[in-house]
């Protein structure tokens, strides 16, 4: 995203537009995310987040742990999910460099790290954000670590967005999500009349089931995806790709339908919605795969159990062995012994008896 920003008058006061539920709120503030797919396209992300390391990986989902950190370290984080990094680009977009940026109190720059991300899983991907005051002394910043979802604030003023601004953001995160929400909604009903102007420009009854059968996947494609209630994400992926792939058939098969902008529109709806249900799919795999490792390393740690006690027992039995093995040994010492005791005891009485014949 380019770090210059128009001066306008239409965020002053956003902060407290927000927090006062203005009526004008809709009005005057852009919600639209087309400019965030623009500069962070999907392509530009992982499908899967990666894991966070250190602290990070015991703060709380999009809220702020204050005793996380040390008070000398002066910052915190918190972290989000795949599905809301856009939001999140998007919130922070309008407070900081639409809203902030738009104050001659402050200074905002904003750059990505690095420059050009060629890499979606590369860790270092991030989007930073300085807050500086009119003599350019740095207030705080904030790094967007996008590979694993974790926002970072760090600064002499960190307090302040702990404060002031994060209960404000996390309310433009939710009308920036709802706003979303309600566009996917419209997205249907722009379909139904798309649908119907191609079904006008044709006569075949083959066409007729096609576009029945493609506005019913996406609509049920909709539904499930909006409520994230649908398990079987492969077979309603499968399905969309179908009918996108029947909707280029019929294209190519009847010029007459050929209108760029509905197609587009149509086009558009089954990118978004395979593009949401491959997040879905992410997810789900996340955490089976979190299943998976929970599982292996139970396996993992009977068998080392089982390693113990079966080593435990040959032990055991190797010293009951020596044992028994010594105590045959001083058996038969004893025994041997015994007889030389016997043998002696024998001579004794012998050489008693020649004494006792013997000349006074």
């Amino acid at each position: 995203m380019e770090n210059t920003c128009e001066k306008t008058d239409k965020m002053a006061g956003l902060d407290q537009n927000i927090i006062n539920k203005g009526p004008e709120l809709l009005d005057i503030i852009d919600f639209s995310m087309d400019k965030v797919y623009k500069d962070y396209p999907v392509k530009m992300l992982p499908k899967i987040l990666h894991k966070r390391t250190g602290n990070a990986m015991k703060c709380l989902f999009e809220d702020i742990d204050i005793n996380l950190y040390e008070k000398e370290a002066r910052m915190i984080t918190f972290f989000t999910n795949v599905e809301r990094i856009h939001p999140w680009i998007k919130t922070l977009d309008l407070f900081y460099y639409d809203h902030m940026g738009n104050n001659d109190k402050f200074d905002i720059k904003w750059y990505d790290v690095p420059a050009t991300w060629s890499d979606p899983n590369n860790n270092n991907n991030s989007i930073v954000i300085e807050i500086l005051d009119k003599e350019q002394a740095l207030q705080f910043n904030i790094t967007f670590f996008v590979t694993t979802g974790t926002i970072r604030v760090q600064g002499s003023k960190y307090m302040t967005f702990v404060h002031s601004h994060f209960p404000v953001l996390t309310q433009i995160l939710a009308k920036v999500i709802d706003n979303a929400t309600h566009a996917t909604v419209e997205e249907q009903f722009d379909l139904d009349q798309t649908l119907k102007d191609v079904y006008d420009n044709t006569v075949s009854s083959k066409l007729d089931d096609s576009l029945t059968s493609i506005k019913s996947t996406i609509h049920q494609a909709i539904i499930q995806t909006a409520s994230q209630q649908s398990n079987e994400y492969t077979k309603l992926m499968t399905a969309i790709t179908t009918s996108c792939e029947t909707l280029t058939t019929i294209i190519k098969a009847n010029p007459r339908a050929k209108d760029q902008s509905e197609v587009t529109s149509l086009q558009k709806t089954i990118s978004t919605l395979r593009d949401s249900l491959l997040h879905l799919e992410n997810q789900l795999k996340i955490q089976d795969g979190n299943i998976q490792i929970e599982r292996s390393n139970n396996e993992v740690n009977i068998k080392s159990l089982q390693s113990l006690l079966d080593e435990t027992r040959k032990q055991l039995k190797q010293s009951c062995e020596t044992s028994q093995y010594e105590f045959n040994q001083y058996t038969e010492k004893i025994k041997v012994k015994d007889n030389e005791i016997q043998q002696l005891t024998q001579k004794i009485q012998k050489l008693k008896k020649k004494s006792g014949h013997s000349p006074g």
